[in-house]
């Protein structure tokens, strides 16, 4: 076992991010890549997690950072995704399966436990039992037991377990094990068991990063912002908030919906973290600003609901919502609107 405690080292939360893509105007969920790089950052600058017990909304300080991470762990491992995923008609299944469990010749067990025995917990990838890639998934493995297995593909298969923090599961430990009989591999996580073909060690993909320190009484602005009969478009026509302060000052969140389509007659939550000592009345108005250029293909979206609530450690403190058909339509020629904050 390495020094990773998932109890302590591991967020303590479970990963239900959501987010629409407009490639298939679907909502998708899940930065299980971002929380396993991001919790081996804290992990590796000798910190312990983030105290925050529920799910960071999307464009709050520890939401952008795990999301950051989360791209990187996607761009790094490509090439490793694609190739399990060549694998036409499952030609390679026995083959995928076996390199989990070989132990030499530079076998995914090899790497494994080369990582582990220096004491370093090293993310996995575990690729899908079938071709669709969102039922992928990244762990971080932090420990194994090999049993009566001497990782030369021979008898008691069985006894392999590798421990990992799943995000899937919460702060709690896991094991992943295979299942020789079927050649694949499986975990009883928080959301029952779950299989996969095989693993990968993605050791040259994770470099260290200072993580930010998050409060352990994080103060949000919750903006649910409700889409009417014309989307966002996102990709250079983005949203952009300000909390506009009575001191004067301006809190500035940008591209709240990170480049992404939010399509017709959807809801989105989006967050600003907030400073310390802040109270729902020091705030006098929002800004919501969009970057749209106008002209013959110009975005225009309509906004139907926005629900703004200042929350305190999880705890809603004030809240309002307003309503319209559209509240307001944002065009090339009118970018921005500014809405009052009389929440209580």
């Amino acid at each position: 076992m390495t020094r990773f405690d998932p109890a302590v080292n591991g967020f303590h939360f479970r990963n239900s991010f959501q987010t629409v893509t407009g490639v298939f105007d679907i909502t998708t969920g899940g930065l299980c890549g971002g929380m396993v790089y991001a919790a081996l950052d804290y992990f590796n600058k000798g910190q312990a997690a983030p105290a925050q017990t529920y799910t960071p909304v999307n464009g709050t300080q520890l939401q952008s950072y795990i999301y950051a991470r989360h791209m990187t762990s996607l761009e790094r491992a490509m090439p490793k995704w694609v190739e399990l995923h060549a694998n036409p008609l499952g030609a390679r299944n026995a083959e995928f399966f076996n390199w989990g469990l070989q132990g030499t010749g530079g076998g995914r067990l090899q790497e494994l436990r080369a990582e582990i025995d220096a004491g370093r917990p090293v993310p996995l990838g575990l690729k899908s039992l079938d071709a669709d890639p969102s039922n992928d998934h990244v762990v971080l493995a932090i420990g194994y037991d090999m049993g009566r297995y001497r990782g030369d593909l021979g008898a008691n298969k069985e006894d392999l377990k590798i421990f990992i923090y799943d995000p899937n599961s919460g702060n709690r430990k896991v094991a992943l094990y295979p299942v020789p009989s079927e050649a694949k591999y499986c975990m009883d996580s928080a959301n029952g068991t779950k299989c996969f073909r095989t693993y990968f060690v993605m050791k040259n993909t994770w470099t260290p990063q200072t993580p930010p320190a998050i409060s352990d009484h994080p103060k949000e602005l919750i903006l649910t912002l409700g889409t009417g009969g014309d989307d966002l478009r996102g990709g250079n026509d983005n949203l952009s908030v300000s909390l506009n302060l009575k001191n004067g000052t301006r809190i500035e969140a940008s591209n709240v919906n990170v480049g992404q389509r939010w399509i017709d007659h959807s809801d989105q939550t989006v967050g600003v973290s907030l400073p310390e000592g802040l109270a729902p009345q020091d705030i006098q108005s929002v800004t919501l600003r969009t970057s749209f250029g106008g002209g013959m293909g110009g975005d225009n979206w309509n906004l139907d609901t926005l629900t703004m609530v200042f929350r305190d450690n999880g705890v809603n403190q004030a809240r309002c919502t307003l309503n319209g058909s559209p509240l307001t339509r944002f065009t090339g020629d009118r970018k921005s609107e500014t809405y009052p904050f009389a929440c209580r």
